[in-house]
């Protein structure tokens, strides 16, 4: 298993660092989706495609949530999957 000794403070500007980072991903994330439809109807997609489009978005965001959730618990290198989901990960439990 990896690990690894970190002092409290450490442990605690980490858990800051990652919380402003999902912060930031979260308002990118839901600025550009928010953005979505009314791009697409500036491109003179009707309401049912916009729909369509957004309800196909969320479902592949779902599906893929469940499939790397499911390999995560079965290969249980959780931290490979973090780190890089592409490329081997040597030695990285």
């Amino acid at each position: 298993m990896f690990t690894m000794k970190l002092s409290r403070e450490a442990a605690v500007r980490f858990v800051w660092l990652i919380g402003v980072v999902s912060l930031l991903s979260d308002m990118t994330y839901q600025g550009a989706h928010g953005n979505a439809g009314p791009y697409l109807a500036l491109l003179g997609a009707s309401g049912t495609i916009v729909g369509l489009v957004a309800g196909a978005g969320e479902a592949v965001n779902l599906g893929l949530r469940l499939l790397f959730g499911y390999l995560t618990d079965r290969t249980q290198r959780r931290l490979c999957f973090i780190l890089n989901v592409t490329q081997r990960c040597n030695g990285l439990n």
